[in-house]
C-alpha cells in the first residue's frame, strides 16, 4: 500500500471529481495536503485519511 493518493484515489474517498481535486489545488484552496512531484500531485495518505474520517483499521 503507497504512502500517497493520487488526485483520482482522492476524489473517489471524497466523493468529488478529479477536476475539482486539482482545480482546488490551483487555487491554493485545497483541504487536504499536497506535494507536487515535478508535475504530479500525490496527497500523503495519512493526513488525507485523518481529514476524511478513515480509520487506519478500516483500510
Amino acid at each position: 500500500m503507497s504512502a500517497v493518493y493520487s488526485a483520482e484515489d482522492l476524489a473517489e474517498l471524497a466523493g468529488v471529481s478529479t477536476w475539482s481535486i486539482y482545480q482546488a489545488v490551483k487555487a491554493d484552496a485545497c483541504p487536504f495536503p499536497f506535494l507536487k512531484i515535478g508535475r504530479r500531485i500525490v496527497f500523503p495518505r495519512a493526513a488525507a485519511d485523518r481529514l476524511l474520517g478513515i480509520e487506519e483499521a478500516a483500510r
